[in-house]
Parts: structure tokens; sequence; C-alpha cells
């Protein structure tokens, strides 16, 4: 007899003797058993059955058995596409509801779904809904099976093999009220696992949870848990209480740092131990800021000692020999980042502390306020009471300072802190020294200038226009550059400057004053034909780019909000008109481009468009290098008709051309589907194959060109292959009919914030 037949014939046995003991069913104690032949009242064989008996009987107090069996709380054979916002498979209304396994497992007793974003449903599909002020589960699996297999020996016929290898988000349940206790539970899904998540406070006793990103409970307290991690960031953040662990166990199943966090917040890991490969990083959070306290005691990493976030100590607030004291409180500062200047401002730091045993806000006595060592110099602090302190900043140099302060009890149980940057003191706008000239050649135009900085840094304003030669610069002008990033003092000559002279407009500014209200401007003379470049390029790091509107000009930019009707199926978020003041921005990004500075989408459908000189064109070349935020590959947050198009030999007034378009699909969650597209007045019709590709990460450059008639692209990248199944390059070709355009735009429908893409450099050649 093999071991796992054996292994099984036991599990049925001690299932068998289980099932046989009936629970004393009454009004308050009800049975679920999907083998029942009683008539009693009280057993119901589903859970739908169970729930609309909960509704018609208006059950407030309630304890429900449930026998071994795999339930389906949401048809897995149903094709309808679930919507919602999010989706919910099922809706329990009680207010104090306990859920029991009978099995001798939690694996024996299964409430299961297998249904998710895009694959059954339009948003992230959630199975289950609580509405309980006090909800107990325990001896029961919870599952959603659309990217795991259902194995259950007690009946392999209720087994049932995942839908789809691409992971997307499948939750388990969301629960409004006041307590949760789970004990020995599973909790199986990939993607925003949501193991009963949102109670004002929860509990997890020697739980199994398994999943990838954005998944676990952040204001819990797990003990005596196991988790499978195939994702590096198992929760979003923290909030209220944070999120504890104690003798816990993690199995790292994936070959990526290991972190807990996504966005920061309070983390206590006591006495857990760490599987995972070898020299496997583990911290609190990818990017970690001054102001995150997170305490940590007695974790080993394959059996050695482990210090989470080695590389940021200053994370770590609690010593050993305190830690489970300090894992009762969770203290906080307030503000938790802030910007001051010095001379002109003060701020007030106040602290809240929170007991998660009495669940109750509590004062934490003899506070001490300290400035983090080194800076000492740029602040002088001002304690008020036992939970606030005045900081009053301080800064005479030519940089902006950023350090923290920190808030610590007189036991060193409560420590928490305020991230702070403390611009210089404000300097008197710099004057010239001499007035600004403009100098014509190499195919730019040039201004020089010398300001008295006195050892600051020139942070002026730069704007230049086109200005037609009449008036001496006083008739209508269009700007065609600006600083948004350094003084742009060159401007590239564009053939659409011919005939028309060039204005700089300097609002000198350094990074100790405010910006000149009033400009110092010079106008350059007529530019000739001969002082633009031989085959004009246009090449840009997109710091030069005019402040954007949605006026089209020749050789010059505009910028828009645009949904394109394939997206009409989805929902966007309905920003605010006037939230945005355009919809890019330039600056730093997050997650895969944190580290890179670029052209970044501000709202969904961002729109870019490059018109040149209005003329019929031939062939065309464009090389655009992105970085998006997303790192494995997928690009952009959910294949909801997320994508970004490059256009080439384009018409932006009749939307008509041909483009590449990058996109996320359900095929898989570490890559995106390139195909050459022709678009005819904003209608898409794919010319080419779609080619799947994990090169849509770190530097990934794009070169999309047509040459007598002949559309092609292709795209690489820098990062190394991450996937030996798929390939991590592009090429692609296809014949077109030719057409005289010549507009490059590029059209985002993707969302911001994490499904950014960067755009960092482009090159466009006209003949």
């Amino acid at each position: 007899m093999s071991k796992r037949l054996l292994m099984i014939l036991v599990a049925i046995a001690a299932v068998s003797t289980l099932s046989a003991q009936t629970p004393r069913l009454d009004s308050r104690h009800w049975l679920v058993d999907a083998q029942a032949k009683s008539k009693s009242e009280y057993v119901f064989t589903s859970f739908q059955a169970l729930n609309e008996a909960i509704n018609s009987r208006h059950a407030d107090t309630l304890t429900v058995y449930v026998r071994p069996w795999v339930y389906w709380i949401d048809n897995p054979n149903d094709t309808t596409i679930h919507r919602g916002n999010p989706p919910i498979g099922m809706s329990i209304t009680c207010p104090v509801l306990t859920i029991v396994g009978l099995g001798a497992t939690p694996s024996a007793t299964v409430l299961a779904s297998q249904r998710g974003q895009s694959q059954g449903a339009e948003g992230n599909f959630t199975m289950l809904d609580f509405h309980c002020d006090s909800l107990t589960v325990s001896n029961i699996t919870f599952g959603d099976y659309l990217n795991v297999d259902l194995d259950y020996p007690l009946n392999p016929s209720l087994s049932r093999r995942k839908k789809s290898n691409t992971i997307t988000q499948a939750q388990l349940a969301f629960m409004s009220g006041r307590t949760l206790t789970a004990t020995d539970c599973r909790f199986v899904s990939r993607l925003n696992l949501c193991p009963i998540i949102n109670a004002d406070r929860s509990t997890y006793t020697r739980c199994h949870f398994e999943s990838t990103d954005d998944a676990l409970n952040g204001n819990a307290t797990y003990t005596d848990c196991d988790f499978d991690f195939y994702g590096s960031r198992p929760l979003y953040t923290t909030n209220g209480y944070g999120a504890v662990f104690r003798n816990c166990t993690f199995n790292v199943r994936h070959n990526s740092p290991q972190y807990f966090t996504k966005q920061p917040g309070t983390v206590t890991v006591l006495d857990c131990r760490f599987n995972a490969p070898a020299d496997t990083y583990v911290g609190w959070t990818p990017d970690v800021p001054l102001w995150l306290r997170c305490v940590q005691s007695g974790n080993t990493l394959n059996g050695k000692p482990l210090f989470i976030d080695v590389r940021n100590p200053q994370t770590t607030s609690n010593s050993d020999s305190k830690a489970y004291e300090a894992a009762r409180f969770t203290g906080n500062v307030s503000p938790r980042r802030t910007t001051v200047k010095a001379g002109r401002d003060t701020i007030m730091l106040r602290t809240s502390v929170l007991d998660r045993i009495s669940h109750q806000p509590t004062k934490a006595e003899s506070l001490h306020w300290s400035v983090e060592k080194g800076y000492e110099r740029y602040a002088t602090l001002h304690p008020f009471g036992s939970d606030s302190c005045m900081v009053i900043p301080l800064n005479d140099s030519n940089a902006d300072k950023h350090f923290y302060i920190a808030a610590t009890s007189a036991d060193s149980l409560i420590t928490a802190a305020s991230e702070l940057t403390v611009e210089p003191s404000e300097l008197p706008v710099p004057q010239f020294t001499a007035e600004p000239k403009l100098t014509i050649a190499n195919g730019r135009v040039t201004v020089s200038y010398n300001l008295n900085l006195n050892g600051s840094s020139d942070c002026s304003d730069i704007r230049w226009d086109r200005v037609e030669p009449s008036n001496h610069g006083n008739s209508p002008s269009t700007e065609v550059a600006a600083t948004n990033y350094r003084p742009l003092q060159s401007y590239r000559l564009r053939p659409s400057d011919v005939g028309s002279r060039i204005r700089v407009a300097i609002y000198p500014k350094s990074n100790r004053s405010a910006k000149s209200a009033t400009p110092v401007c010079v106008l350059s003379r007529t530019i000739k034909a001969n002082d633009i470049a031989e085959s004009f390029t246009l090449e840009t790091n997109f710091s030069d780019l005019p402040h954007l509107d949605t006026t089209s000009t020749d050789d010059n930019w505009s910028a828009c909000r645009y949904k394109p009707a394939d997206t009409d199926a989805y929902e966007w978020n309905k920003d605010d008109p006037g939230k945005f003041a355009t919809p890019w921005y330039y600056g730093h990004g997050v997650y895969g481009c944190r580290d890179s500075i670029g052209l970044l989408e501000n709202i969904q459908g961002a729109r870019l468009v490059y018109k040149p000189k209005a003329k019929s064109y031939g062939d065309m070349d464009i090389v655009l290098d992105v970085t998006p935020a997303k790192t494995a590959g997928q690009g952009f947050s959910s294949n909801r008709m997320q994508y970004m198009d490059v256009y080439i030999k384009y018409d932006n007034r009749t939307m008509t051309g041909y483009g590449l378009r990058i996109l996320r699909t359900l095929k898989h969650g570490n890559a995106v589907d390139f195909q050459l597209m022709s678009f005819s007045r904003g209608s898409a019709t794919p010319v080419s194959a779609a080619v799947s590709s994990t090169c849509y990460r770190r530097n990934c450059r794009i070169r999309l060109t047509y040459h007598a008639r002949l559309l092609s692209a292709s795209a690489t990248t820098d990062a190394q292959p991450s996937d030996p199944s798929l390939p991590n390059s592009v090429s692609l070709s296809a014949n077109v009919a030719p057409n005289s355009f010549g507009d490059f735009a590029i059209q985002h429908t993707g969302t911001t914030g994490e499904g950014q893409t960067m755009l960092r450099h482009l090159s466009v050649k006209w003949q």
C-alpha cells in the first residue's frame, strides 16, 4: 500500500468519525451538509440555502457547522460575467456568526470559488462579504481556485483544475464589523488573497496562507501561522494597529527579495522562521521612509539568525528583551512626513499610541524627543506635555536637509518618528550680474547669463516662445519649450521656426529664493533656413516640453485625456477635471522606475502628440526609451484593455495612421503583447500577429519604423530574461499602404501610480 493511499484512508476514517457526530441543532445552531437526507429546518445542503434562511429568519446569533465537502459559493460553471465594485459571490449578514468545519483537518471542508479579475468578473472578484459585528471561523479552507488546483483527496471527483496560469486578482472575503477570529483555517489564492479583511480587529491562529502580492490583512495578529509566499510583497500596507506575526513560518517560493509591504507600514515579526533560497534579502518594504518603525526579535533565515532590513537598521525600534511587550503597542507621529522652510515655518508633532490588547488609544508617558544623530543643528525641539513637540527648523546651508525626529517612551517600548525635510532659509531673488545674451549656432538657440547666487543653486524657470517677427515680439506667441527639471538654457530649432523669432523668458530663482514674478526677456533675430540643423531630428528626454494643453500647432507638443472606443466596456476612475493641470508630469516614478526621472502619466487615458511642420512625409523612424513601474513584465495594472500605443505616420486630426500596441492580456502575468496596428478615425485594426514578450521592463527600447510600405517594430531591454518560455525581445513587420502623415503620438490607457510607464528618451526622424 502506498504512503499516499494510506494517508488518504486515515484521513477518510477520521472524517467519517467526526461526521458521525451530529451536533445539537436548534434555532442558533445549524448544519450545512451537502449529502444530508434530513428534513430538519436547521440542516442545509448548500451555502446558498443557508444564506437564504439567514436572511428570511433574520438570524442574529448563529453557529454554523459544516460537514466535509467542497461547497461552491460561486458556481464555477457559470459563464456570466460578474460585475460590481467589487463583484461579490455571496453576502452574508448576521451580527454574531460562527462557522465551524467538522472535518479532521481544515482541508476537509472547503468554501470555494473560481473567478477573478477579467476571468469571469469585471473587477476584483471577491467570494464572500460578511456583515457581522463578530465573526469566528475555524477548521475550514477558503479558496479561490482560479490560479490554483483544487485537490480534494477525500473525494477526487470534487477536485478541479485551475482555470488559468495568468495570475489576476481573486479575493476571498471582506468583512464589515468589529472582530474576526480565525483558527486552524486555510486561505488559498494568489493575487489579492484577502483572507477576510477589514474588521476593526482580526486574529489568526494556526492558519495557513498562500498568495502572491497585495494579499494579507494589514490590521491583524498572526500567531503560529504558516505562509507560502509566491510574491515578494504580501501586504499592500498596514493600517490601524498594523500587522503582528508571532512564531510563524514563511516559505518563500520565489527568487526575489522578500518584503512585507508594498507601501510602508508598521510590521512586528517575533520568533519567526523564513525558509527561502540562499542569500534572500528580507526587508520591510522596497522604499524605506525615515519615519518607518517596525519591531523584530528572534527570527531566523534558513536556520540562521536574521535581522530584518539590515540595510536600514533605524527601522527597528525595540530591543529583543522587550520585543513581546513592545508588540502590544503601535505608535505614530503626525505628520509622518513634511517639508518646512527654515526661518519661516514651525511644526507641531503629535504622537498617538494604540494598545492592541485593549483595542483602545493609550498615552505614552515621558516621551523623549530626539533628532537623528548628525542632524541636531538643523532643528530645535520644544516638547509640550506628554505627546507633543514643537519643531523650529534651522538651515543656513545651500541644500535641503532630510532627517527624522523620533519620540521614544522611557521604557523604550514605544518609538515612532516623523520624517522632516528642512529647506534652507530664504534669500532674496538673485539678480543678473550682466544682461542675458542669445547665440544661434549648430541648430540651437542658447541663452547665457550670470546670477549672484551666493553659493546657492540656479533654479531659474526658463521658457521659450516662437514669436512672429512683427511688433518686436509683442505679437501672439507659442510656447515651444520650458524648464521641467534644470534651467533650460538651450532650445533646438525646428523647421517651423523659420521666419519667426525665438524669445526666451527667464524668471530668476535659486534653491533658496522665491521665483521672480517678472521675467527678463530676450528676443532673437528672425530664424533662417540655414539655422536649422540638416535632416532635422526631434530628440528629447522630455525635460524640455512646454506647458502642455490641447492646442495643436506645427512643430510642437499637445496633450489631452482621451478614452478610445475599444475601452468602452471598462469604466475609468472619474478624476476631478480640475485636479490635474496636465495629463502628464515630469518627475520621479515608483517601483520599477523609482530610480529614474522622466515623463509620467497623471491620469488614465493620457495622450501626447507631436505635430511636425505641415507637409507631405515619407519614411519615418522612432526610437523610444521607456521604463514601466511594473517590474514583472506585465506592464499595466490589469488586463482591462490597458495598453500603450506608439503612433507613426499618423494624422492626429483624423486619428488615422499606424502604430505599435503594447497590451496586457490574460495570457501571461509576466509579459505583454506587442502588435502592429492600423488606425482609421480612432478605430484600431491589427496588421500583424501579437507576440508575447517579457521585455517591457527596465530600460525598454522601442523602435518603430516605416520604410517603403514596410512597417516594422522591435523592442529590447537590458533586464535579464525572466521566463525561458517567453522571448525577451520583439521583432514585428507588416506591409501597409503608404500615407503622407508625419505626426508622432502616444496613448496610454493604463492607470497611474504603479501602472505608469515612464517616457525617458525619444528620437524621431522624418524623410
